[in-house]
């Protein structure tokens, strides 16, 4: 059974970009020990779906198939914070936003097609992991660290296979769906 996720990819440039705000966040706070997001690993979880039996994996592939009826929509990043907050960060975060709130929609959707095969109810927020704080629960140090409000276009939902190692997750790809074909 596969370990599956629904993701949204981003741009190469935002990548780069929050590369360097890991590098920054991790110069004003090198007292936390953080397992770093890598670079080829970031994206914006729309579902964590867990260990997929075959049935269920179809059922998420024919819920996909109908994300064609979505448009193209922009995200920007907006502010760099931390789960469950900055004061008792336990995983580091750049928050995103969509000006027509398409990404939530798109989320709710399919959500609401996927709620037999879920554990998770929890409200939705649109962001991209920058890193998982391993030792307690720490006040996060980001004041200096200027984010540049870049913008990407999401055009496609992808769904990912996830293999956990020794040395961090491998993340393969089952599948794309075009948004707005």
């Amino acid at each position: 059974m596969p370990r599956c996720f629904i993701a949204l990819p981003t741009s190469n440039k935002i990548k780069s970009h929050l590369t360097e705000i890991q590098s920054q966040i991790h110069r004003l706070n090198p007292w936390l020990q953080v397992k770093w997001t890598d670079k080829q690993n970031m994206h914006v979880t729309l579902e964590f779906l867990g260990d997929l039996s075959k049935s269920d994996l179809d059922i998420v592939k024919k819920v996909l198939s109908q994300t064609t009826d979505f448009p193209d929509f922009d995200y920007e990043l907006k502010e760099i914070s931390a789960f469950p907050n900055i004061d008792m960060a336990r995983t580091i975060i750049v928050k995103i936003k969509d000006k027509e709130q398409i990404g939530f929609k798109l989320q709710n959707a399919i959500h609401e097609k996927l709620e037999n095969i879920l554990d998770n109810n929890r409200p939705w927020t649109p962001h991209l992991t920058l890193g998982r704080i391993k030792n307690s629960p720490q006040r996060l140090k980001i004041h200096d660290i200027k984010l540049n409000n870049l913008v990407w276009t999401v055009n496609e939902v992808i769904l990912y296979q996830s293999e956990l190692t020794p040395n961090g997750p491998i993340y393969s790809i089952i599948d794309q769906y075009l948004l707005n074909a």
